[in-house]
């Protein structure tokens, strides 16, 4: 499963619930590479809330950890310190 797939599986998965806004940030630091299970620790922790926790990350938090967690083949962080931001009422708001 690529970053790409990732819009056309929510529809699929969340077909049930109507979500609102963009999964991909305005400004970001694009991926060296495509984003696979073998690129980015982020579909581990994906699936490790999915399966776990029981509590699937909303669209925004997978799409961080993926961008976040890339790796290199040696399993070392390209991103030291992410910085996330983002707006204060970001999916709290009904309507």
């Amino acid at each position: 499963m690529s970053v790409s797939s990732l819009d056309e599986m929510r529809e699929v998965e969340g077909a049930s619930r109507m979500l609102k806004g963009s999964t991909t940030p305005r400004i970001y630091t694009a991926a060296k590479r495509d984003l696979t299970p073998e690129t980015s620790l982020g579909f581990a922790v994906t699936e490790f809330a999915k399966t776990v926790l029981k509590e699937p990350l909303l669209p925004w938090q997978e799409w961080l950890a993926i961008h976040a967690l890339e790796i290199e083949g040696d399993l070392q962080a390209l991103v030291a310190v992410p910085l996330p931001y983002r707006a204060r009422a970001c999916g709290t708001t009904a309507g």
